[in-house]
């Protein structure tokens, strides 16, 4: 039986990043994406499930670690973030499930106690690249997914987990 991976997605566009509105909190797209599924094809169902929009050129920003003995599942010990461009809306704003998404110019984000805190750490991690004048880096950040090169693009494989 194959195990979820925890993965948020930070959908930029326009310089723009879209979080979603819970529990009084602001937080980057979130998903879950088995162990046996490819990787990319995992990222872009969770990216039209969760917020309705196409994405490419998927980038690995960090992995968050979380160093807990009693944690027994693969996506509660870390979780995968990743910087994606949101391509093309492929559901209308006004569809029920996407109301609580806003589009946040990374110059104006929510405050950092409305904004989730690892996800905060997240967001400042990309903002440290763009003012450092980093957007090369940004644009070459592991080339995660060169599909020509990788044997297997299941989650699996490409992380190194045990089957």
């Amino acid at each position: 039986m194959s195990q979820q991976i925890s993965v948020k997605i930070m959908l930029i566009k326009y310089g723009k990043l879209l979080l979603q509105n819970t529990d009084e909190q602001w937080s980057l797209i979130r998903g879950e994406i088995s162990t046996e599924e490819a990787l990319p094809q995992g990222l872009i169902r969770e990216a039209k499930k969760a917020c309705g929009w196409e994405i490419n050129n998927i980038r690995l920003l960090r992995m968050n670690v979380y160093d807990d003995t009693e944690l027994t599942q693969i996506s509660d010990k870390f979780e995968l973030v990743f910087i994606v461009d949101a391509v093309k809306k492929l559901v209308t704003e006004d569809d029920k499930p996407f109301r609580s998404l806003k589009w946040f110019p990374l110059s104006h984000l929510p405050k950092r106690e409305f904004i989730d805190r690892e996800d905060y750490e997240s967001i400042t991690a990309l903002n440290e690249l763009i003012l450092k004048g980093k957007t090369i880096e940004l644009e070459s950040l592991p080339p995660v997914f060169d599909l020509k090169k990788q044997k297997s693009t299941k989650a699996i494989d490409l992380l190194g987990l045990p089957s």
